[in-house]
């Protein structure tokens, strides 16, 4: 018995596919000679939904009323869906597929009266001639998942390139540090795309997760409306895993719009040439994750190094001040394998530069040394957007390798990607960094700063398309991690990457990037909610996620994004209970770091050996170990 109710019959005639001949369950040759006859008879629509079916390797291609088809087997447990009113597919590389190993065996096709059937051993799909409406089947022939009677939409929408005008330029101060904005960008159409949506019937007692997160504390993501795009406070992966045993993933990068209500389940791309997503049989949650990293890429191991006690602060100052504090962890004995120097080691004046302050930062060999001397690594801050005032900064401008307007990295260019990274390994990889926390890695945070406007949504998604091609607006963080690991291969082809990073997206897991939830402010409500959102971004599939421990703004502040609840800080018992649950759940998490503005974070500043405290945060960081 085949998935979706056929049955193999070696030797009897419908249509072959692969070699492997079907026929449906129980019709006899002679019913279904008399019954073509009665199709023949009857007058038929003017236009079939489904028409032109044709095999193509794996599947079937046919053309619709809205235009081209196709369902192909990826493995004997994922099927890949596309479609497009255009005459052609689509020849652009996808950015998260990853080269597969396995192939799927023998598909079998049947042409029944109202559904065209194609099944692997594994996996049947029915699709609906009358609507087009794809369903997906499990070996038992029940239906997982199936389209909609209405189950793809398209809307054609302009796509426009935006051009920074010249007089508008300045730089401005954020959160993020110094950036460079045009107030006025010259806009042009590019060309047409689609806004492509999947609408989806879901059974009413499963449960969906992923998408990665957001600052909301949703974990089942039924009845819930999304819009994903990247940010401080969110990262999008698109792909989702169902209690009914299966997965979701789509091979799109523009904003994206998740909802599901009374009508179903809808899933739109809002740039797209195709619509471009996968189905994939579990048949549990975790075989979904599974086939999510069969097309995306297996995890990278870490260095075991990189899942012990990493501990930071916004900032030690000089190489001096790094150093020293490692030795009071190592003559406390507290345990300890990362020290994290922050931004700002560079010249002031010059935010993002690569070339350190030689007057804080005299001989960034010795400071590697003298912590390698004393066991433990250094990780370093690196920014996407280097100060032209400095070489490295100033060769990527001029070889034209930035985003327009910006001193941010265009990583889109493959070749902008390998010259930063030679800047980056000049300047500091040479001399024995162990590990790079790539910051900022969303272009633009329209919002950050300020009061946060009802539209903020509307205005983080208008800047970054001013931006990124609006068709790739939520690839950034993805493209940055992928030349890092790219050249880090290359030049050190025996050391694992360790690459913590603000953005991911589907297939950062694949290149060595850790991502943390962004800068989070200390209130207890966020800590639930961190919970939450870290089985959130782990159910997408991703499973290298930390947090800053103890929230990153610690007071409050006129900006929406500062507040935190304990404008003491340190001396604030209220804040050593929150900093010490918070590093209590973090020591379970794949990175364990300290991290934040506003206050110490060393467990000393919490208090002195036998008080409870410094005693449960010595406990927590001697547990994980």
């Amino acid at each position: 018995m085949h998935p979706c109710g056929y049955e193999r019959l070696p030797g009897r005639s419908t249509e072959p596919l692969n070699g492997v001949i079907m026929r449906s369950r129980g019709r006899s040759c002679v019913r279904r000679l008399l019954l073509s006859l009665l199709i023949v008879a009857l007058p038929r629509p003017a236009l079939a939904a489904v028409r032109d079916i044709r095999d193509v390797p794996n599947g079937i291609e046919c053309t619709t009323d809205q235009g081209r088809l196709r369902v192909t087997f990826t493995t004997d447990q994922i099927v890949r869906v596309t479609a497009t009113p255009n005459a052609d597919w689509s020849t652009a590389a996808s950015f998260i597929r990853a080269p597969l190993v396995q192939q799927p065996g023998p598909i079998t096709r049947s042409d029944e009266d109202q559904d065209v059937r194609i099944a692997s051993r594994q996996l049947g799909v029915k699709i609906d001639r009358s609507t087009g409406a794809v369903q997906f089947c499990d070996p038992s022939g029940r239906v997982l998942l199936g389209e909609s009677k209405t189950p793809r939409s398209f809307e054609k929408t302009a796509v426009f390139k935006s051009v920074p005008d010249p007089t508008t330029l300045h730089k401005v101060q954020t959160v993020d540090g110094e950036r460079e904005i045009a107030d006025k960008y010259v806009q042009t159409k590019d060309r047409d795309a689609w806004k492509a949506t999947a609408h989806f019937q879901l059974r009413e007692d499963e449960a969906l997760y992923g998408l990665g997160f957001d600052e909301t504390s949703d974990l089942n993501l039924r009845g819930k409306t999304k819009r994903l795009y990247q940010h401080n406070l969110r990262i999008v992966v698109p792909s989702l895993v169902s209690t009914a045993g299966y997965g979701l993933l789509f091979d799109a990068y523009s904003e994206m719009n998740f909802s599901d209500g009374k009508e179903g389940l809808s899933i739109g791309c809002n740039v797209v040439d195709d619509l471009d997503y996968y189905f994939v049989l579990g048949p549990t949650m975790d075989g979904a994750v599974a086939g999510f990293r069969t097309l995306t890429g297996q995890a990278t191991m870490l260095p075991r190094w990189a899942f012990g006690y990493i501990q930071s602060k916004e900032r030690y100052t000089t190489q001096q001040n790094l150093v020293q504090t490692l030795q009071q962890f190592r003559s406390r004995n507290i345990p300890l394998d990362v020290i994290v120097q922050d931004w700002n080691y560079w010249i002031p004046g010059r935010w993002g530069s690569l070339v350190p302050d030689a007057s804080r930062y005299p001989d960034i060999a010795a400071m590697t040394k003298a912590v390698h001397d004393l066991h433990a690594h250094v990780m370093i801050s690196i920014w996407p957007n280097p100060s032209p005032a400095d070489p490295p900064g100033a060769a990527l401008r001029d070889a034209g390798y930035t985003l327009a307007g910006t001193s941010y990295v265009d990583f889109f260019q493959p070749k902008a990607a390998d010259l930063y990274f030679q800047q980056v390994w000049h300047y500091l990889g040479q001399y024995g960094i162990d590990a790079w926390w790539c910051d900022s890695t969303e272009p633009v945070v329209a919002d950050w700063g300020g009061r946060r406007s009802p539209h903020a949504d509307d205005e983080n998604i208008a800047r970054l398309a001013t931006l990124i091609d609006p068709q790739n607006l939520n690839a950034y963080g993805l493209l940055d991690s992928q030349g890092l690991y790219r050249n880090w291969r290359k030049t050190v082809p025996d050391k694992r990457l360790v690459n913590l990073t603000r953005s991911g997206y589907a297939g950062s897991q694949a290149v060595g990037a850790v991502v943390w939830t962004g800068d989070l402010a200390a209130k207890w409500s966020v800590l639930a909610q961190q919970v939450a959102a870290l089985q959130s971004y782990s159910a997408s599939g991703t499973p290298y996620v930390t947090f800053d421990v103890g929230g990153f703004f610690v007071k409050t502040g006129a900006q929406w994004f500062r507040d935190g609840d304990f404008d003491a800080g340190v001396r604030d018992l209220g804040y050593r209970e929150l900093y010490t649950r918070w590093l209590q759940l973090g020591v379970f998490l794949p990175m364990f770091r300290s991290y934040g503005s506003d206050t110490p974070r060393e467990p000393w500043n919490f208090g002195e050996p036998g008080t409870p405290y410094y005693d449960a945060i010595l406990a927590a960081i001697q547990m994980r170990y």
